[in-house]
């Protein structure tokens, strides 16, 4: 429902750096809906069970990313392109290893605020013209940014190693 909405509203607006921002909040949107989906039936059952669980939470954060990037990739092949492919898929990797960070600290509950929670203010103009405020803004940096893709990929590593390890907060 996000990819639609950011791809009606991105046609409509011809303002690109606006249009990064919808494409922003609507990964994170798309993401944030699907980690609450990281939790099982009972944290208690899933110790205590025979299966071996870091392979499936890290395949569960790994196709969630694939799911929502693909989805929006699947859009803009279908219509026009709002922002490159590759920055769709960067910021995916990261927003979902932030959910996944979450659900593993904060509960699935509770674990969507960290994607949600970083790209709504990053969506917002700020200027980006401190390492600091690259790192911070990664979502809206373009493709090929070279602090962007680290801090991307060091979320994505982080929290996927970390809910694959830990498991969720119940």
């Amino acid at each position: 429902m996000s990819t639609v909405a950011v791809w009606a509203l991105g046609r409509w607006n011809a303002d690109p750096p606006a249009t990064a921002r919808l494409v922003v909040a609507g990964l994170a949107l798309g993401i944030s809906v699907g980690a609450v989906g990281f939790g099982g039936a009972a944290a208690a059952l899933d110790r205590t069970a025979a299966l071996r669980w870091s392979p499936l939470r890290a395949g569960h954060v790994v196709a969630l990313a694939t799911v929502v990037g693909g989805v929006f990739v699947a859009a803009q092949a279908i219509g026009e392109q709002l922002v490159p492919n590759l920055v769709i898929v960067r910021n995916c990797a990261g927003f979902a290893g932030l959910a996944a960070f979450g659900a593993a600290f904060l509960g699935t509950a509770r674990g969507w605020w960290l994607p949600l929670g970083w790209a709504l203010p990053v969506a917002l103009p700020l200027p980006q013209d401190t390492a600091a405020m690259q790192v911070l803004a990664w979502p809206m940096a373009e493709s090929g940014t070279a602090a962007a893709t680290i801090t991307a990929a060091a979320l994505a590593v982080l929290g996927t190693l970390t809910y694959a390890i830990r498991g969720y907060r119940s």
